[in-house]
């Protein structure tokens, strides 16, 4: 794995696509997104992407326009809510789940010209179910 971003060999990389079968870690996806000075497509099914990884995934959250994390078993609904509420470029999304009460809330999002959204929408509580019908008339 040192031998990938030594040198500065991450620095004309735009576009990261890591299939099923490759075995990154939390800690070695959270090295290169730190490496790479601007992404603007991600695609991960490495199901270690978690908490470490995202981290330095904010770093471009600015120039992002294709984000795929949907084998990524530790992304969380509030990480997904934090994308739609920061990455002004994404055109299209695809995460694990979002909770049904995430979406409701009043927060909007900067994803304005999200076109592709792909994710698993969880409805905990009959409060949650009733408030996203609320919403949707």
């Amino acid at each position: 794995m040192s031998r990938v971003i030594s040198g500065g060999s991450l620095q004309r990389l735009e576009h990261f696509i890591i299939s099923s079968g490759v075995g990154f870690k939390d800690v070695e996806l959270h090295v290169c997104l730190g490496e790479i000075p601007r992404l603007v497509n991600l695609s991960v099914a490495a199901r270690d992407f978690g908490h470490l990884s995202f981290k330095n995934l904010v770093l471009h959250f600015d120039t992002l326009r294709h984000l795929s994390l949907t084998r990524c078993r530790h992304v969380t609904g509030a990480m997904v809510q934090t994308i739609l509420q920061s990455c002004p470029q994404l055109v299209f999304l695809a995460a694990p789940r979002i909770e049904a009460s995430q979406i409701i809330s009043r927060k909007r999002s900067l994803c304005l010209g999200l076109k592709t959204l792909k994710v698993c929408i969880a409805l905990n509580s009959e409060d949650y179910s009733i408030g996203l019908q609320s919403r949707m008339i």
